[in-house]
């Protein structure tokens, strides 16, 4: 359908401002693939200081802790600096390895 991805979409626009000190979540949905899938949120080691701060688990917001383990298909949310966006989204989508 030559469509750009979704989360492409909605990351250009953030970057629009990078001196922005506002605080935006990067949001990626876990692919089949990741190697992220069964980990505790407090064993992932994520670029910089990024810490995994809300997931969305079959359309409802789940309370996590750093024993809450990932699923596939979770939707990720990873606050962050506007102006450090671009130096955290390849990596992030690279872990979560979305479909």
């Amino acid at each position: 359908l030559k469509v750009e991805p979704i989360y492409d979409l909605l990351y250009k626009p953030l970057i629009e401002n990078d001196n922005n000190n506002e605080i935006v979540d990067l949001v990626f949905e876990v692919g089949s693939e990741s190697y992220l899938i069964g980990e505790e949120i407090g064993k992932i080691d994520l670029p910089g200081d990024l810490k995994i701060k809300a997931i969305e688990r079959r359309g409802e917001i789940i309370k996590i802790d750093d024993t809450t383990t990932i699923e596939k298909n979770d939707i990720i949310g990873v606050p962050t600096m506007k102006r450090d966006i671009e130096k955290f989204y390849d990596s992030l989508r690279s872990l979560a390895q979305e479909n």
